[in-house]
């Protein structure tokens, strides 16, 4: 009797108290996380949807670079275009309407942002969609009201009535198009750097327009941008924005974030790994950038509007994006990847070449390698064939054979690239002698090992592409060059090394300082150590050139055993890429990123285990300085979510993945065809990193690898995790994954 009666209050008490609502993934996402850099530059507190065109943050520039310690507010964007509401005064320039605001008071998420602008008692708020956003302002009684906009560069603010305003603003040779409409009626009082005035319209460069609002404290102000013109800018907002309020419109956001990083679902009691992880997920689904609009599109390419069904994408940056950000897009999304191929066929028909960095504004000329070829032959080999290869294949041939191999160069091909395709390597300079070729940047240099050593993985894709297309010729010849990167390997030192055009290696070299500043002579923002590994598609061709499973393994315990002789800034002032250092590992640079997984290519994979977990234990928190690098629209951020989920495309392009060591005790992947691929991780804990054995589909794994076609018809990865290494786990020469040479 007793004991049903103490169940029956325990019961009572519980009914009676208010649980906590349960948390949707999206209310993990903090998007301060990596808001404060290492070294270089930080990510952004934004509020956008995936791959929109409508990016919303407090602009905090040109106050510091690590915008989390910012200490005023300049104004919201609209496309190129800002705003800033004041009261008492205004002014012309962004910098004398700043207001002061505090970080303990602001709220940050995915679909909503809020800040208080204390210098003005005004709380501003926003909400996006794709292509638009609603702000909500709300001013203090018995003020003064304005909001300044600020037209950058060559502009137009054009009344079309009491309650609407369009316009564009044209910085970096983009034009971008914008309509504006409120729910009270605003009376322009002052306009600053105009040049002409007529019907409405005022035309200027870096104008400042102010008007005054009169009416209610509450200001809602919605915005559409578009890079076709201001009619589209507002049918982009009527569309999406239409007579919803502001709760509804912020929910809706909420909504879509759920739908897309509720595709990956995990199981875990720590908050903080949880919140790194869905953070990271909201980086990665940032870019590429979907700038279709009602079926068309403009396109910098050729300066045209063109009407396509296809969504079409840009804002890409190769270098970082191929390695592992596409090939986590295309697990979750892979038509989406298919219509960001499908848009790269199109650049090339309208540009005439390949870019290589695609942004609206243009081709960026930044980096080096003709890395899409591993982008197509990834998404290809993974299934995703719904674009125009053989398109796609023209321009990257094209840019192989025709256009120069030089970093951060837009040009036709020099001697140098004929001396590569004729001999085999990328020549290199003392670092005392005098450039002599014209083409080569002065700042960039040549990175004459990086570039023979990228291009080689790069040719891999293209050879295999070619055979696809049943290109014999093509084939041979780019199978011919994907070996090339054994001739910059020294066998002496067992280091990746410049050789100059006499066949005759840079002598003096030294494998942790030699390049001069970011080592760019001979590499891209790493060193010899970084690079030695830079063979993803041909590990087993690698290991044959140190002699032994043995030698490979005690380079690659050296790499992340040596450390930095003198001064670390020293080094580090040198190279201000390499940040995330474990020895001379660099977690945060993307040439870094496969070499932890290495290991299992050489019998060991227990060591992979222990140095991933060990990585995403020392460089990834739940923080500002949460991220050790440049994110580069979300690569550091991919790199997390794959290793978490206890796997790794070690080379994109080949259809299989690396098994790490998983943090979570279950994770579930929803793929889009509806099914489910879950990977359970028995017993894991922080010190339970090491895997005792596999079962993959139900079968008995023992091989620390798998492919493709093993995960995407949905199924299950089950591991035991233990304390202790279980050495003879995926040990046998049988077990290794694939490579160029043992294929």
């Amino acid at each position: 009797m007793y004991r049903i009666l103490s169940l029956s209050l325990v019961v009572l008490i519980s009914g009676c108290s208010k649980q906590p609502a349960e948390k949707s993934p999206v209310d993990y996402v903090n998007p301060q996380i990596g808001t404060i850099s290492h070294l270089l530059t930080t990510t952004t507190a934004e509020a956008y949807l995936p791959h929109s065109m409508m990016q919303v943050a407090p602009i905090t520039v040109p106050d510091v670079n690590d915008k989390y310690l910012a200490q005023k507010i300049y104004g919201f964007p609209i496309g190129n275009a800002s705003f800033m509401p004041v009261t008492g005064k205004y002014a012309s320039v962004a910098d004398s309407c700043a207001s002061a605001f505090d970080r303990d008071f602001e709220i940050a998420a995915p679909y909503y942002i809020s800040e208080n602008l204390d210098d003005y008692g005004i709380t501003c708020e926003a909400t996006v969609q794709s292509k638009s956003c609603l702000y909500q302002i709300t001013f203090p009684d018995n003020e003064q009201k304005y909001v300044c906009f600020f037209i950058t560069g060559n502009g137009l603010f054009h009344k079309i009535d009491s309650l609407r305003y369009d316009g564009f603003s044209s910085t970096h040779e983009t034009t971008l198009y914008y309509s504006v409409e409120f729910n009270q009626a605003p009376e322009i009082i002052k306009i600053y750097r105009d040049s002409i005035k007529s019907d409405n319209k005022f035309r200027g460069k870096n104008m400042t327009v102010v008007v005054r609002v009169t009416k209610d404290k509450v200001l809602s102000m919605k915005a559409g941008i578009s890079f076709v013109n201001e009619s589209q800018a507002f049918i982009n907002l009527q569309k999406e924005l239409g007579n919803y309020n502001f709760e509804t419109l912020k929910g809706r956001a909420k909504d879509t974030w759920n739908q897309n990083l509720g595709k990956i679902e995990i199981t875990t009691g720590n908050t903080d790994q949880k919140t790194i992880f869905y953070t990271a997920l909201y980086h990665v689904l940032q870019n590429m950038q979907n700038i279709s609009e009602d079926g068309k599109y403009y396109s910098v390419f050729d300066n045209k509007i063109h009407i396509d069904a296809k969504n079409f994408y840009t804002s890409d940056g190769l270098w970082d994006s191929y390695r592992v950000k596409h090939p986590l897009q295309l697990l979750l999304n892979p038509e989406e990847q298919a219509d960001m191929l499908e848009s790269y066929s199109h650049m090339y028909k309208q540009y005439g070449t390949m870019p290589l960095f695609p942004f609206p504004q243009g081709e960026l000329t930044y980096m080096l390698g003709n890395h899409l070829a591993i982008f197509t032959a990834d998404a290809w080999f993974k299934g995703c064939r719904n674009f125009d290869l053989k398109t796609v294949y023209e321009g990257l041939r094209k840019n192989s054979l025709e256009r120069t191999m030089l970093p951060d160069v837009n040009g036709i091909k020099t001697v140098l690239d004929d001396f590569y395709q004729k001999n085999g390597w990328f020549p290199a300079l003392k670092e005392t002698d005098i450039e002599t070729v014209a083409g080569v940047d002065p700042f960039y240099r040549r990175q004459a090992v990086a570039i023979t050593l990228e291009n080689s993985t790069d040719d891999y894709c293209m050879a295999q592409l070619a055979n696809v297309l049943d290109y014999k010729q093509d084939a041979e010849l780019f199978f011919k060059r994907a070996h090339y990167y054994a001739n910059v390997f020294n066998t002496e030192t067992r280091f990746m090394s410049p050789k100059m055009a006499d066949g005759k290696w840079v002598p003096g070299f030294n494998p942790v300082t030699g390049g001069r500043q970011a080592g760019r002579d001979y590499f891209a923002e790493c060193n010899a150590w970084v690079y030695t590994f830079h063979v993803q598609h041909d590990v087993a061709g690698l290991i044959k050139l140190f002699g032994s499973n043995e030698a490979f393994i005690s380079k690659l315990d050296s790499l992340f055993g040596t450390q930095i002789s003198g001064y670390k800034f020293d080094f580090q002032k040198q190279f201000p890429d390499m940040t995330g250092l474990t020895g001379m590992h660099s977690q945060g640079n993307e040439p870094a990123f496969h070499i932890p997984y290495l290991y299992c290519y050489a019998g060991q994979p227990w060591k992979t285990q222990k140095i991933v977990r060990q990585i995403m234990d020392a460089w990834y928190f739940n923080h500002p300085m949460g991220l050790c690098g440049d994110d580069d629209d979300g690569s550091l951020s991919a790199w997390y979510i794959f290793s978490a989920l206890g796997f790794y495309p070690v080379c994109p392009g080949m259809p299989y993945y690396v098994i790490g060591s998983p943090l979570f005790e279950k994770s579930t992947i929803h793929l889009a065809n509806d099914k489910s691929f879950m990977i359970i991780a028995n017993n894991v804990s922080r010190q339970n990193k090491y895997i005792q054995s596999a079962k993959l589909n139900g079968k008995v794994l023992k091989k620390p690898w798998f492919t493709h076609d093993d995960m995407i018809n949905g199924g299950s990865l089950v591991l035991e995790m233990g304390p202790k290494p279980n050495r003879s786990w995926g040990s046998e020469y049988s077990a290794v994954p694939p490579s160029m040479t043992n294929r």
